[in-house]
């Protein structure tokens, strides 16, 4: 049996000098459909820390209730750069994608 996946992208491009700093905070939420009726609410922050590109996804609420089964991610990631680091001011650009199963 073959599911449909819905499949979303977000995109964040940026160039900045400081190396601790807030870039994307949003809270993504589906629209429930008839063959899956569930909403879901999710919190996204990405954001510099000590140079590094670091993503935090948290969900915990569901069908407009707070749910004690979280999902949490957490990914650190580093910048292709001459000096190691995100803060070089030089164009970065990151992509996260939103699978629906």
């Amino acid at each position: 049996m073959q599911t449909n996946q819905t499949n979303d992208r977000l995109s964040v491009q940026f160039r900045t000098r400081e190396a601790d700093q807030l870039l994307l905070y949003t809270v993504i939420k589906n629209l429930p459909d008839a063959d899956d009726p569930t909403r879901i609410q999710v919190f996204m922050a990405v954001y510099l820390l000590n140079g590094s590109l670091t993503v935090a996804v948290e969900r915990y609420v569901q069908n407009d209730i707070p749910s004690f089964q979280t999902m949490s991610i957490n990914r650190q990631m580093d910048c292709i750069s001459n000096y190691g680091t995100c803060a070089d001011k030089q164009w970065h650009q990151f992509t996260q994608t939103l699978a629906k199963n």
